[in-house]
């Protein structure tokens, strides 16, 4: 099976990649965006850009939605989670989810098993769009929409460790990936069209 998030309409497809076809849409919380599935295969867990009034706080805030991908229904929200999240991505071999908070400058960690909130990394700028892990460097990399710069932050500690500025990078970021067994770094960008594709990451520097 294949799983496709649809921003308008509210729903996940469910694809039988043999038969190629639709066969269930899943209604979730408005704004499914990214989506990811943890270790086991069993939970798909969704980001959504946009947010929900918590009565209880008298404030808005972000959800995951968690979905049971046997019975092919809507399992759980996760709720507190930052704010419009863009990406979400599961930190294989590791049992958390980390998902990237468009508006609200930060990642947030997912428990996998416990379906709960762990806590924020505050990013301090930017516009987190995707994010990449590498388990050779333990780090967490962050592309952000229409700014010249990435984040890396530390898995271990769950902190930010640098905030680096290249005009290599461009403006328009809105995809990145660690390859090369986490030697390189790739990104899409919306502004020049191109893969921008950088060597020795570990090695990476404030411009």
């Amino acid at each position: 099976m294949a799983f496709v998030t649809s921003w308008k309409g509210a729903f996940v497809s469910v694809i039988d990649i043999n038969k190629m076809k639709v066969i269930k849409k899943i209604p979730v919380f408005p704004g499914p965006s990214g989506l990811t599935i943890s270790n086991d295969e069993n939970f798909l867990f969704i980001s959504h850009t946009e947010v929900k009034f918590n009565p209880e706080s008298n404030s808005t805030e972000g959800i995951v939605s968690v979905i049971d991908t046997s019975s092919l229904t809507l399992n759980k929200e996760i709720p507190s989670v930052g704010k419009a999240s863009s990406d979400i991505k599961a930190l294989t071999p590791l049992t958390f989810v980390v998902a990237a908070n468009f508006r609200g400058q930060s990642l947030s960690y997912i428990d996998q098993d416990g379906f709960s909130h762990l806590g924020n990394v505050d990013l301090q700028q930017g516009s987190p769009i995707d994010i990449t892990y590498s388990k050779e460097l333990n780090k967490i990399f962050v592309a952000n929409y229409n700014h010249p710069f990435i984040h890396i932050v530390d898995n271990e500690t769950r902190t930010l460790d640098v905030v680096l500025h290249s005009s290599t990078f461009g403006k328009e970021s809105n995809g990145i990936l660690v390859v090369n067994r986490g030697k390189s770094l790739c990104l899409t960008n919306t502004e020049s069209n191109e893969l921008i594709c950088i060597d020795n990451i570990h090695n990476l520097k404030e411009e």
